[in-house]
């Protein structure tokens, strides 16, 4: 945690008090990797903090407390066996945190004339539960789908120089074609810049693979490296650069059209497709992995097609039958074994 970090700014840009110009200066202090990743630390335990209102008596301590409560449950939940405990360090950061940016948000209600501006940023976050897809219009006109367990976050109007938003999750993006305002998707360390184009990011928080898949357009993907962003790779129709988190490694292949849609339109139909595209498409619909013992089957072409709502096991066994392969499901892995052409 930095003595440069704007405290202030940041107070009234999570309140929704920002003026243009003050949520101009916030979003270039986020254009540096490492403020953005505290930014999101910050912002996901100050959404979990009851909001205070106008008449309450403010408590700095209880706000303090509220939030390392909720950040320590959070942690449980996603901790390792051995892993119960907030760390020293990262708990005095946070309190740190969070009692300047209460502190600088009372002060800044408490402003006598004070009141909201109702051209000022305000962030909106939309967010799917398990099992639910949800469509969303942006202030631009462009359109996200979100898949299951996915979040994100907008202004309630974009700035005058760019669109930003920050994806947790899986969204499909049909961005509004403007070459002034590029539209950038911040997410789990990726930053995905467009002017005009549709495509798919993937970034779940438990998964170590992120990936963004081009529909339509040009697409150039970032990824961040110390205090800078890193470009890794500049896509176009029916490629994904994938990113494994864990070994740093990064590779660029080809992916069918279906592919990239097929969670967004809850479809599976496959038109002398390659055995190598319905695994990518398999893997997006229901959220899997799957892992290919014969790396020649991947070349192998299907023609079938499914219900919308056919299970997993009820693909992998007619598919078996056309490709002659075994298969073993253990939770969201899939292993396939042998297989040929036909």
């Amino acid at each position: 945690m930095s003595d440069s970090t704007p405290w202030a700014l940041l107070a009234k840009y999570l309140s929704g008090e920002c003026s243009q110009d003050e949520r101009l200066q916030v979003e270039q202090w986020l254009e540096i990797p490492e403020n953005f990743t505290l930014f999101q630390s910050i912002e996901a335990a100050w959404r979990k903090v009851t909001p205070l209102r106008e008449a309450e008596r403010f408590s700095l301590e209880e706000g303090q407390n509220r939030l390392l409560a909720k950040l320590e449950e959070s942690r449980v939940t996603h901790a390792k066996p051995n892993e119960f405990t907030l760390k020293p360090i990262y708990k005095w950061v946070m309190a740190a945190s969070v009692s300047a940016l209460l502190l600088v948000s009372v002060f800044w209600k408490n402003q006598s004339g004070l009141s909201v501006n109702r051209e000022s940023y305000r962030p909106i976050q939309q967010i799917s539960q398990a099992g639910q897809r949800k469509q969303v219009r942006l202030p631009d006109g462009s359109l996200v789908w979100l898949n299951e367990n996915s979040s994100l976050v907008f202004p309630e109007t974009f700035a005058v120089d760019q669109r930003t938003v920050t994806l947790t999750g899986e969204g499909f993006f049909e961005v509004v074609p403007n070459k002034k305002k590029p539209f950038i998707v911040q997410s789990a360390g990726l930053a995905t810049r467009v002017l005009g184009t549709s495509f798919n990011v993937k970034t779940y928080a438990d998964k170590s693979v992120a990936t963004v898949s081009v529909a339509t357009g040009k697409v150039e993907v970032s990824k961040a490296k110390g205090s800078s962003w890193e470009k890794i790779a500049q896509l176009i129709p029916q490629q994904r650069v994938v990113v494994n988190r864990e070994n740093n490694q990064t590779y660029i292949d080809t992916v069918s059209l279906s592919s990239i849609a097929a969670w967004r339109m809850n479809s599976l139909n496959f038109r002398n497709s390659t055995m190598g595209n319905i695994i990518q498409t398999l893997e997006s619909h229901y959220n899997i992995t799957i892992e290919l013992e014969n790396e020649a089957l991947k070349q192998c072409k299907i023609m079938a097609s499914f219900e919308p709502r056919a299970s997993l096991k009820e693909v992998l066994s007619l598919l078996s039958l056309s490709a002659s392969f075994q298969y073993k499901i253990e939770g969201s892995l899939v292993k396939i074994y042998g297989g040929a052409c036909q």
